[in-house]
């Protein structure tokens, strides 16, 4: 769970960040998925601010398809984080996941990796096959995140199906038990009853 949301805090730190990559030329300049550094002869590189790329500006393809990627991973696993947060705080009002439900939602995570990795594809664009380019903030921020999602898919899929079906089991049970009337008192208790 923790590392889900990690993960959602981390991609979308790097979609934002215009120092994706560092073009390392005469003077060092940058770009990322959404925004860019501009720089001239005679400015430091962080003097500049970030710009947004314009919509008569064009893009390369590699950057378009850098944007599409980043935005499936944050979307995606932003509903994977809030299933899973949902059914391990909430599992009171919340029905909880089910042992298949926990599989496809760690397959879902492990996609999100996938889609966090392929935004990397920006160090194959125009400007860094004339240019040498190196990580910047952005790609350090994916590549952490991809981290995160690989380890919060792992953790999801093999969540111990014990706890699972107990969890399950357990609440389909306490909504299945009659209740007694306020002033009776049922000390009788079989060796079905599940304790929470």
């Amino acid at each position: 769970m923790a590392l889900s949301l990690l993960g959602v805090i981390l991609s979308t730190t790097s979609t934002a960040s215009c120092d994706f990559v560092k073009i390392d030329s005469h003077y060092v300049a940058a770009f990322g998925i959404n925004r860019y550094r501009p720089t001239t002869d005679d400015t430091w590189f962080f003097e500049n601010k970030c710009e947004f790329y314009s919509a008569d500006e064009e893009r390369d393809e590699m950057t378009s398809y850098g944007r599409y990627f980043a935005l499936g991973a944050i979307l995606l696993g932003l509903v994977c984080a809030i299933m899973t947060t949902l059914s391990c705080v909430c599992c009171c009002c919340v029905y909880p996941m089910s042992r298949r439900q926990w599989k496809f939602c760690g397959a879902g995570l492990a996609a999100v990796a996938f889609l966090q990795a392929l935004t990397l594809i920006l160090f194959l664009s125009e400007k860094c096959s004339e240019n040498e380019c190196s990580f910047g903030n952005g790609s350090i921020c994916a590549v952490l995140a991809m981290a995160c999602w690989i380890g919060a898919g792992a953790q999801a899929y093999f969540y111990s199906e014990e706890n699972s079906k107990n969890t399950v089991e357990a609440l389909r049970k306490s909504r299945s038990k009659p209740r007694s009337r306020l002033g009776s008192r049922d000390t009788a208790t079989s060796d079905d009853d599940v304790s929470l």
